[in-house]
């Protein structure tokens, strides 16, 4: 009953109106109810380590958020991203790294986009690696094109109902769209996986 009320505390709106249930919460209840209980009710965590290593993590948020970067450019003028501005980026190597080094700069090394961090090895790979990524994105969004981008990293959660021993509750549960666009009429929901 103590942990109930603590997650209530935690999960219930009626006592936290900032109250979500993310699907990494979800994940983590499944894989593991304790490791669950100490993450998200006791507020315990891993403390974090200064690594020159980039975790699988953080290297999709370096890739989301290039990927960000690249569509916010495309978007400068209008919604409507065309075959042309998706191929001048996809041949423009440069360009590409450029993108992925700027957001390295703002999630690994916290550093401002006017200073050149020195990459190692392991750091270089994985930033080629994303550009590679970043690549096949372009491609397949090449040949969908044309379409109009609708959003990128927009939240959203859903309010539920959840049914306990000590009484129900309503939480929200949800997280990130990666990119939303539409064409032809219908609304496409791009996931991008890392």
């Amino acid at each position: 009953p103590m942990v109930m009320e603590q997650m209530h505390q935690v999960f219930d709106k009626k006592y936290n109106p900032k109250a979500k249930f993310s699907p990494s919460a979800l994940n983590n209840y499944l894989d593991c109810q304790l490791k669950f209980y100490f993450k998200y009710i006791a507020g315990l965590s891993l403390p974090e380590e200064v690594s020159a290593e980039i975790d699988s993590s953080t290297f999709g948020i370096i890739f989301h958020k290039t990927a960000e970067y690249i569509y916010q450019d495309l978007t400068q003028h209008g919604k409507l991203i065309n075959k042309d501005a998706i191929e001048t980026i996809l041949k423009d190597d440069i360009r590409l790294e450029n993108y992925v080094d700027r957001a390295f700069k703002e999630l690994f090394f916290h550093v401002g986009e006017d200073v050149k961090p020195e990459y190692n090895g392991i750091q270089l790979i994985n930033s080629a690696v994303i550009v590679r990524y970043l690549k096949q994105l372009l491609k397949h969004d090449s040949a969908y094109a044309p379409f109009t981008f609708e959003e990128s990293e927009m939240e959203v959660y859903e309010e539920v109902t959840v049914h306990s021993p000590v009484g129900d509750f309503t939480t929200r549960i949800g997280g990130f769209i990666d990119r939303m666009d539409s064409k032809d009429g219908v609304l496409r929901i791009v996931d991008y996986k890392t």
